[in-house]
Formats: C-alpha cells, structure tokens, sequence
C-alpha cells in the first residue's frame, strides 16, 4: 500500500552554488535549466511559496518531524512547495509476496520459513537494507542509504529503491534486490511472486503484526458495504507504484492531474490480476476492484485535484479533511474514528495537549491512498498493477516518458482531455472488469492507451536524445508496446494460459509469477 513510503534525501543539488554576490542572477537561471530539464517550459508563471500569506511565509523545515506544524492550509500549502526536491528523479516501490515453496500458501510472519526470518537473513547478506526498525521487538523493516524493505498487512514485502537520475539505474537497483531478495527467500524455502494479487485466498492469508494494519483493519470494516474488499487490498493487493519528483506547486499540481486522468488507461493497460486464489476472478484487475470498494473517501479519483484549473491548494484542502483514521505517539497507534485531521491542525494541539508536528501531518497524508498522491516533494503513481517478473520496469519507463517531457505533457493532456468527472469514474469503474475493452469518455479505452503509449515513446525518446536516459531505457517499453499491438493486457496472456496449456494447475500460476535470484 505503500504506507512507509520511499526514503527520499533532501538533495537539492540545483541550489549549490547559488550562494555570494551572482545568487539572484544565478538562481534565476539555475531555476531556467531545472525547468528545461524538467519537463516545464521557462517563463511559464509559478506559484511561489513566499507569495502565500500568513505562517506559509515561513514554512518549517518539511525535513524536520519534530517541527510544529502550520496550522492553516496556506501553511500545509507552503509546506509542501518547500519539499520539493529541485530535480527529476524517479523512484519505485514493488510489492511482492511471498509463499512457502512447500505448498505455495502465503508465509506467516513468525518460524523459520517465515518473513521475520527473511528479513533477518536479507538484514545479515550484507546488502544496502542493514537498518533494523522493529515494533514491539519484531522485526517489520529494513533500510539503508534511501532504500528499504517494508511489510505490508498479508506479508506482502515492498521493496522501494533509492531516487534516481534516470530509468536505467533505476532498472540496475530494481534488478539487483530482486535478485538477492529472491535468493535469500529460496535459501528459506519461501518464493516471491510477482502480478497484480497474491494468488491465495483470504483465509489463507496471514495478518502481519504491525500495529498501523490493525487499527486500518477495523476502520474499514465499519464502512460496511463500501469496505467490503479492504481486506482483499490490504492482505492481497500488489502493485508497482512509481514515485516522481516535482519543482514546485505549480508542477506538483500538474503531474497530480495528468496522473488522475490517465489513470483509468494505466489500470487498463497494465492489468494483471485475473485470479481470486486458484480460480478466475471475472475480472482483469481485481486489484482495481478492490480499492474501489476498500473507502471511497481515501482512494480512486480526487474530483478536485483532476479539473483543469486544479492547483496544489485543491490537493491540501482535500487531503484536511480526509477522516483521520489513526494518530502515532510513540509507538502507539491511537484510532481516531474519522475525526477531523483539519480541526486539529488549526487547533495546533491534539485533544491530550501535544503539539502538532510536522510528522503528524505526514502520518495522516500516509492514509491516503487515491490513484496519484502528494507525499514530500514527490507525486506518487498508484493505479497500476504489480506486474509479471520481466515486465515491472514497463511501468516506470511509461510515467517517466509521458511525465517527464513538456511536450508529452502537452500531448498527453490533449489526448485525455474531453471526458468530465463521471466519465472518468464510469472508466475508474469499468477497466477494473474490463481493461482495454472498456471504454474512455465514448472511445475505446484501446486506442486511448495506444495513443498515451504513443505519447510516453516520444517523450522517452527525447530524454535519450537530451542525454537524460540511456538509449536501453527505450527496452523498458517493449513488453507493453508488444500486448498493445495484439489489444492483450497481461491478465488476458495468464488467463489464456490457465485455460489451456496450464490446464487450471496453480502451480504452474505461481511459476508464471515467480521471481527468480
């Protein structure tokens, strides 16, 4: 899901020497190169942080948990603008999960063959995950040098790589954990998989013992009928979710909106979860299905952040007063029910008396899980699933190329501008079931993920020229522009599998699925 997030450093790199007599001049075109570089063009007008009134004028260091917290959404706005990192990097989380090579059922946490036990070994192979962090005297995680290795609530393990300059590099640390991770697990008798769901029922999946998964647990299961499958996404559920830099709040708001709109297309193309444990789930992405039925006010779609007109401001104001489902003190995580996180906020004190900090607001920012999300100084990419094993930098490389590049931009906003809110939550709706069958605004959801596919070529494609990517980054690519010729999502290829030469044997699913050293 996502919740720990990437380990992302404050480099800001495009500030350095800008000190002494030249630093107007200097930061004025040091600011022209970065939006070049960036994907923006220069001398577009953008929102400055120090044009915001009240305590945004001086925001606290978004660095700094301990800090207090602004107590307005001008504040939280500012806040934001000042995370921003100053460049264009590009970072992953990859769910994956882990089952017992004895019989292929989901590992538990505790034993010998258990995830504990894997993080241990990882922790002890001498890779870059030597940080420890425990709750309760388990070990939960694993970090090191802006990298880590999360547990997600049915024992799903993330992997979320440092921020890189480019897709190769990227590909490079994606590929090398994998690979230990995958060979580390084997030595345990345990197998990673990849896809969109963990091919195992819900009974069969174990409840990893992480204080923030118990108290989500119950959140959900009062929504009643709108929650029906949080327990599907949270024990289930795995994705490739791709973390992007932006420069400022213009920018931010932006890549938050060409991300909500090409989501529906991005779910499509890259669905990848046909299976309810060993039997089809009627579906191409229950993934998708999942989420959509997991708290409408937390997930899919933010009507406010996908208008045209859209800014920064649209995301904070939402993000308020999404229901706060937990507060952290200590080690602590205290249910709030749904109260109101804006309320607190401008209090500037929670009801027993402790200040609001910085650390709070990213907390309460964590339980948001919408198809894109603002976290510091990044825009998170959510809607896609996680992918069969030789496919997963696919994923990247199209948010990279589509994103990246102004003129994509331009392109991409064009190709999906035309549908209003509820067509876009009919697609939402629809490609969970559908995928390219599905439909965009009354055209065919296959032409608009050609055309997007399209779009995000050429903008990789001048990131090579540029000297931004290396030209192998075009490979990334091939395995989505292979299924788009045929009008084939990778959930059709393991269907059309399971039908026939598999003969429905999970077995030969979870080979399918398999990660391998």
């Amino acid at each position: 899901m996502g919740g720990g997030g990437q380990q992302r450093k404050d480099h800001r790199e495009d500030e350095e020497g800008l000190r002494g007599p030249d630093h107007d001049a200097r930061a004025y075109h040091a600011r022209q190169r970065r939006l070049r570089r960036c994907g923006k063009e220069p001398g577009v007008r953008c929102v400055s942080v120090l044009s915001i009134p009240g305590d945004a004028v001086h925001p606290p260091d978004p660095a700094d948990p301990s800090a207090p917290a602004p107590r307005s959404a001008d504040g939280v706005l500012s806040l934001l603008g000042a995370s921003a990192f100053g460049g264009r990097r590009v970072g992953l989380e990859l769910e994956t999960g882990v089952l017992r090579a004895s019989d292929g059922t989901p590992a538990r946490f505790d034993g010998p063959d258990g995830i504990e036990a894997l993080l241990a070994r990882l922790r002890d192979e001498g890779g870059p995950w030597q940080e420890e962090v425990r709750e309760r005297g388990r070990l939960v995680a694993l970090r090191g040098g802006g990298a880590s290795l999360t547990l997600e609530p049915g024992g799903q393990l993330e992997l979320s790589t440092r921020a890189r300059r480019d897709l190769c590099s990227l590909a490079a640390e994606v590929r090398e954990g994998l690979a230990r991770m995958a060979r580390v697990a084997e030595d345990l008798d345990l197998w990673l998989v990849g896809g969109g769901l963990q091919p195992a029922h819900s009974e069969q999946v174990p409840w990893m013992p992480k204080a923030r998964y118990a108290v989500m647990r119950e959140y959900f299961a009062r929504l009643g009928d709108a929650g029906r499958l949080a327990h599907t996404m949270m024990q289930r559920t795995l994705s490739v979710q791709v973390s992007l830099d932006f420069v400022d709040a213009e920018d931010a708001a932006e890549l938050l909106r060409l991300a909500f709109w090409a989501a529906a297309p991005a779910t499509a193309m890259f669905a990848a979860s046909p299976f309810d444990g060993d039997d089809e789930a009627g579906v191409l992405s229950l993934r998708a299905m999942a989420w959509r039925r997991t708290d409408p006010a937390r997930s899919g779609e933010v009507a406010g952040c996908a208008r045209p007109e859209s800014t920064l401001r649209d995301w904070v104001d939402y993000a308020l007063d999404v229901p706060m489902m937990f507060r952290i003190r200590g080690e602590e995580y205290l249910p709030q029910h749904g109260a109101s996180f804006r309320r607190v906020l401008e209090a500037g004190r929670w009801d027993d008396g402790a200040r609001v900090t910085v650390e709070d607001l990213w907390n309460h920012m964590s339980g948001i899980f919408t198809d894109a999300r603002i976290k510091r100084g990044l825009v998170e990419l959510r809607s896609t699933d996680g992918q069969l094993p030789g496919d997963v930098l696919s994923v990247p490389a199209f948010w990279v190329g589509l994103l990246y590049d102004a003129r994509a931009r331009r392109e991409a906003a064009e190709l999906l501008r035309g549908p209003d809110a509820n067509e876009r939550e009919e697609a939402l709706e629809d490609v969970g079931r559908f995928a390219l069958s599905a439909s965009w605004g009354g055209r065919p959801m296959i032409d608009v993920a050609r055309g997007l596919l399209e779009v995000a070529r050429g903008g990789l494609e001048r990131r090579v020229a540029s000297g931004e990517e290396a030209p192998e980054a075009l490979a990334f690519l091939a395995p989505l522009e292979r299924r788009l010729r045929q009008g084939r999502t990778p959930a059709e290829e393991l269907l059309e599998a399971w039908r026939g030469p598999w003969r429905r044997r999970r077995e030969r699913l979870v080979e399918a699925l398999r990660f391998r050293p």
